[in-house]
């Protein structure tokens, strides 16, 4: 029973490992996507808190990633698109 039993236990680990860094990969590319975003709409001028908090985020997401700290790289990586956001935000409404 138990040498059946291993296998389906190492195939789930593997797979949640797996998926987990899928998970990471993903927020990093959306993190990275809404950055260019808020940069093309000119926030680094016109919002640059904003702009520099979601690039210090990414940065930092993108340090954890490599460390291999997925949870930490996924919670920065929110952390900088909702900034990026905000510089979206901002950066289109800022001149009137």
């Amino acid at each position: 029973m138990r040498r059946t039993l291993l296998p389906w236990i190492l195939s789930f680990l593997l797979a949640f490992v797996l998926l987990s860094g899928c998970a990471t990969s993903e927020a990093l590319r959306s993190a990275r996507e809404s950055f260019d975003r808020s940069k093309a709409a000119g926030a680094e001028v016109k919002a640059p808190y904003e702009y520099h908090m979601a690039e210090s985020y990414l940065n930092r997401a993108e340090q954890e990633a490599g460390e291999g700290d997925g949870d930490e790289a996924r919670d920065f990586a929110r952390k900088s698109g909702n900034f990026s956001g905000e510089a979206i935000v901002k950066s289109k409404g800022g001149n009137r």
